[in-house]
């Protein structure tokens, strides 16, 4: 099994530490991160994304650095994807790509859920796919979205979101049966990635 690799945000970086196949266990492997510095973030990606619903407005081509203050749909999933410390891209279709196609049957918290927009949309290569929306799906029949219809960030019924939409497919981030963390990097380390982190442990040894 490869290393799962993300990209750290912000001083957050996602981890699965049982990819890296260590000589160590689990445990042994966060005391020596512990020793280093690093501190275990007690996120929730849902929790996260319900914290910003009543309090972020919606705009169209907002700026990551006005978020999460102003938000359109795409700034909204990777700002919460980063408040776990796991990077990814900053437009819809981008985020498309970037994902692992799933199926509606198999939808887990966190996945991703892509339509037509209202606004404006792109195409990969049939123009008449186009995709312009992002939703994450919580788990429990509903999606959390950054919209104009509501005017911020809100959470739709699942149901209502896929008859209201035009869907155009499910994506997810982190591989399914993957456990992870999420690390605070120390200041003083210069981490960009989760296999950086795979070298301090390894370099304790």
């Amino acid at each position: 099994m490869g290393c799962l690799n993300f990209y750290a945000v912000d001083g957050l970086c996602a981890v699965d530490l049982n990819s890296f196949n260590l000589p160590v266990t689990e445990d042994e492997a966060l005391a020596i991160l512990t020793s280093k510095g690093f501190k275990v973030a007690d996120v929730d990606i849902i929790i996260e994304a319900r914290k910003l619903i009543g309090r972020t407005n919606y705009k169209f081509g907002a700026k990551l650095l006005e978020s999460p203050g102003l938000v359109d749909c795409s700034g909204f999933v990777k700002n919460i994807y980063g408040s776990i410390g796991v990077w990814v891209p900053r437009r819809t279709i981008q985020q498309f790509t970037f994902g692992l196609e799933v199926n509606e049957e198999c939808l887990v918290k966190g996945d991703l859920i892509f339509a037509q927009g209202r606004v404006a949309s792109y195409h990969l290569d049939d123009p008449s796919e186009k995709i312009g929306h992002v939703a994450i799906f919580t788990g429990k029949n509903s999606v959390i979205e950054a919209t104009d219809a509501i005017g911020g960030v809100g959470e739709t019924d699942l149901d209502d979101f896929l008859a209201e939409r035009k869907i155009r497919g499910f994506r997810r981030i982190i591989p399914d049966c993957k456990k992870i963390i999420t690390l605070i990097c120390p200041p003083a380390r210069e981490i960009e990635q989760s296999d950086d982190i795979k070298w301090v442990i390894l370099q304790s040894l």
